[in-house]
This record gives C-alpha cells, structure tokens and sequence, in this order.
C-alpha cells in the first residue's frame, strides 16, 4: 500500500484530505504545522506528499525547496495544493519541484488522477517513446 503524506496547516483539511486518499486504496499521514511535515516526511518516507501552499505562499514554496534539497526526500513527488490560486504561484511551484499543483477545495477526482500520475511517473518517463 502506498502512503501519502498530508502537510497542511489545516488539521480540519488534513483529515479530508485523508480520508479521500483512503478511500482511494491509501495509506494517509498528516502532519501540521509544516516543521512537523519536513520531520515526517524524512522520517516515514511516503510514497507522495500533498503540500498546502498555506495562507503565505512563501511557507509553502520554502518546505518545498527543502524537501528538494533533502537526500532523504527529493525523489518524494510532491502536489502543491492552494486556496487561492494564480498563475504565478503555479509556475513558481512546479519550477521549485512540485508535480502538480490543484486549487482547493480539491476536487476528488482530479486529485485521484493527479495522485495517480506522480506516483507513476517514474516508471512511465522510462517507457515513453520518443
């Protein structure tokens, strides 16, 4: 079973988030505040993490940078979520690592099929054809 690792400021957020990653066959953490989330994600080592942007972009993109620069997490794909979202903050996310990045509330499906798509990526980019 694959885990997803939640890291929002949000407990109330986290535990949706849970439980639709449960529903979907996974095996979700939370962590909150976001020190506690880089903690865990070292120290239980998930499948994927969705990272909420938090109400300052900033905290957000800095876990980010620091997940990339960790040994121990930077093959950790990671799916930014944002509750207001714009375009800069997108492109800002993906070029800082994230494999994706959804607006909040999050659509169940659309966050099934992105989830879906980080955690197979690895074992697609090897098979692609060009």
């Amino acid at each position: 079973m694959q885990t997803v690792l939640i890291i929002d400021e949000s407990t109330a957020q986290a535990r949706v988030l849970a439980e639709l990653m449960e529903g979907r066959g996974y095996r979700a953490l939370a962590a909150s505040p976001m020190n506690d989330g880089l903690e865990a994600a070292r120290a239980q080592q998930p499948d994927l993490i969705l990272l909420d942007q938090c109400t300052l972009e900033t905290r957000g993109l800095e876990a980010l940078s620091a997940l990339g620069r960790d040994p121990l997490t930077s093959q950790i794909p990671v799916i930014m979520l944002a509750s207001r979202p714009h375009a800069a903050a997108k492109i800002r996310a993906l070029w800082h690592g994230a494999r994706d990045y959804l607006s909040k509330p999050v659509d169940a499906g659309a966050l099934a099929d992105a989830v879906g798509v980080a955690l197979d990526y690895p074992a697609r980019s090897h098979s692609v054809a060009v």
